[in-house]
Protein backbone atom coordinates (compact mmCIF):
# COMPACT_ATOMS: atom_id res chain seq x y z
CA UNK A 1 0.00 0.00 0.00
CA UNK A 2 1.22 3.46 -0.81
CA UNK A 3 1.76 6.24 1.70
CA UNK A 4 -1.27 8.19 0.44
CA UNK A 5 -3.52 5.13 0.55
CA UNK A 6 -2.53 4.44 4.16
CA UNK A 7 -2.97 8.13 4.98
CA UNK A 8 -6.48 8.22 3.51
CA UNK A 9 -7.38 5.00 5.31
CA UNK A 10 -6.16 6.41 8.63
CA UNK A 11 -8.13 9.61 8.09
CA UNK A 12 -11.32 7.80 7.17
CA UNK A 13 -11.18 5.30 10.03
CA UNK A 14 -10.31 7.92 12.65
CA UNK A 15 -13.08 10.26 11.49
CA UNK A 16 -15.70 7.51 11.44
CA UNK A 17 -14.77 6.16 14.86
CA UNK A 18 -14.27 9.43 16.72
CA UNK A 19 -17.14 11.41 15.26
CA UNK A 20 -19.35 8.33 15.19
CA UNK A 21 -18.82 8.13 18.95
CA UNK A 22 -19.51 11.86 19.29
CA UNK A 23 -22.79 11.80 17.36
CA UNK A 24 -24.01 8.62 19.08
CA UNK A 25 -23.27 10.27 22.44
CA UNK A 26 -25.11 13.36 21.20
CA UNK A 27 -28.18 11.28 20.37
CA UNK A 28 -28.20 9.54 23.74
CA UNK A 29 -27.55 12.72 25.75
CA UNK A 30 -30.02 14.85 23.84
CA UNK A 31 -30.79 17.03 26.82
CA UNK A 32 -27.22 17.33 28.09
CA UNK A 33 -25.76 20.67 28.99
CA UNK A 34 -24.56 22.48 25.82
CA UNK A 35 -21.26 23.29 27.56
CA UNK A 36 -20.69 19.59 28.20
CA UNK A 37 -21.40 18.77 24.56
CA UNK A 38 -19.03 21.52 23.41
CA UNK A 39 -16.34 19.97 25.60
CA UNK A 40 -17.04 16.60 23.96
CA UNK A 41 -16.79 18.23 20.54
CA UNK A 42 -13.52 19.93 21.49
CA UNK A 43 -12.24 16.60 22.81
CA UNK A 44 -13.23 14.92 19.54
CA UNK A 45 -11.37 17.52 17.52
CA UNK A 46 -8.24 17.24 19.69
CA UNK A 47 -8.37 13.43 19.66
CA UNK A 48 -8.73 13.42 15.88
CA UNK A 49 -5.74 15.75 15.54
CA UNK A 50 -3.62 13.65 17.91
CA UNK A 51 -4.47 10.35 16.23
CA UNK A 52 -3.86 11.80 12.78
CA UNK A 53 -0.50 13.29 13.77
CA UNK A 54 0.78 10.17 15.51
CA UNK A 55 -0.65 7.89 12.81
CA UNK A 56 0.89 9.87 9.98
CA UNK A 57 4.26 9.87 11.73
CA UNK A 58 4.08 6.07 12.06
CA UNK A 59 2.98 5.71 8.44
CA UNK A 60 5.80 7.98 7.28
CA UNK A 61 8.37 6.01 9.27
CA UNK A 62 7.20 2.71 7.77
CA UNK A 63 6.63 3.83 4.16
CA UNK A 64 9.32 3.95 1.55
CA UNK A 65 7.39 6.16 -0.90
CA UNK A 66 6.62 9.05 1.47
CA UNK A 67 8.76 11.52 -0.51
CA UNK A 68 7.53 10.57 -3.96
CA UNK A 69 5.33 13.13 -5.67
CA UNK A 70 1.75 12.31 -6.51
CA UNK A 71 1.53 10.84 -9.97
CA UNK A 72 -1.15 11.90 -12.44
CA UNK A 73 -3.36 8.99 -11.46
CA UNK A 74 -3.34 9.91 -7.75
CA UNK A 75 -3.91 13.57 -8.55
CA UNK A 76 -6.98 12.51 -10.53
CA UNK A 77 -8.23 10.43 -7.60
CA UNK A 78 -7.71 13.38 -5.29
CA UNK A 79 -9.53 15.77 -7.64
CA UNK A 80 -12.53 13.46 -7.97
CA UNK A 81 -12.65 12.85 -4.22
CA UNK A 82 -12.46 16.58 -3.51
CA UNK A 83 -15.20 17.27 -6.04
CA UNK A 84 -17.56 14.73 -4.49
CA UNK A 85 -16.66 15.93 -0.98
CA UNK A 86 -17.50 19.49 -2.02
CA UNK A 87 -20.97 18.50 -3.21
CA UNK A 88 -21.58 16.53 -0.02
CA UNK A 89 -20.49 19.56 2.01
CA UNK A 90 -22.79 21.94 0.11
CA UNK A 91 -25.75 19.55 0.46
CA UNK A 92 -24.99 19.08 4.15
CA UNK A 93 -24.72 22.84 4.72
CA UNK A 94 -28.07 23.39 3.04
CA UNK A 95 -29.60 20.65 5.19
CA UNK A 96 -28.07 22.26 8.29
CA UNK A 97 -29.70 25.55 7.36
CA UNK A 98 -32.98 23.73 6.73
CA UNK A 99 -32.95 22.46 10.31
CA UNK A 100 -33.65 26.05 11.35
CA UNK A 101 -37.04 25.79 9.65
CA UNK A 102 -37.71 22.54 11.51
CA UNK A 103 -37.38 24.31 14.85
CA UNK A 104 -33.75 23.51 15.66
CA UNK A 105 -31.86 25.74 18.04
CA UNK A 106 -28.34 27.13 17.74
CA UNK A 107 -26.39 24.14 19.09
CA UNK A 108 -28.36 21.72 16.91
CA UNK A 109 -27.60 23.75 13.79
CA UNK A 110 -23.94 23.80 14.80
CA UNK A 111 -23.90 20.02 15.21
CA UNK A 112 -25.55 19.67 11.79
CA UNK A 113 -22.76 21.78 10.27
CA UNK A 114 -20.12 19.63 11.98
CA UNK A 115 -21.88 16.54 10.65
CA UNK A 116 -21.83 18.00 7.13
CA UNK A 117 -18.10 18.67 7.38
CA UNK A 118 -17.34 15.18 8.70
CA UNK A 119 -19.50 13.49 6.05
CA UNK A 120 -17.86 15.53 3.29
CA UNK A 121 -14.37 14.57 4.44
CA UNK A 122 -15.38 10.92 4.81
CA UNK A 123 -16.82 10.95 1.29
CA UNK A 124 -13.59 12.50 -0.04
CA UNK A 125 -11.35 9.95 1.64
CA UNK A 126 -13.61 7.00 0.82
CA UNK A 127 -13.75 7.88 -2.87
CA UNK A 128 -9.96 8.28 -2.97
CA UNK A 129 -9.60 4.83 -1.41
CA UNK A 130 -12.10 3.21 -3.77
CA UNK A 131 -10.52 4.74 -6.87
CA UNK A 132 -7.02 3.89 -5.68
CA UNK A 133 -8.04 0.33 -4.88
CA UNK A 134 -9.72 -0.17 -8.28
CA UNK A 135 -6.64 1.09 -10.11
CA UNK A 136 -4.29 -1.35 -8.38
Amino acid sequence: MSFRYKSALLSLVSLVLIYGWFFVALLYDRHADPAQMMMRLAGSVLLTAAIQIVGHIIIALTSSDKYSAMDERERGFDRRGTSVGYYVLILGALCAVATLHLGAHGPDIGYAVVLAIVLAECARQALFLVLHHKAV
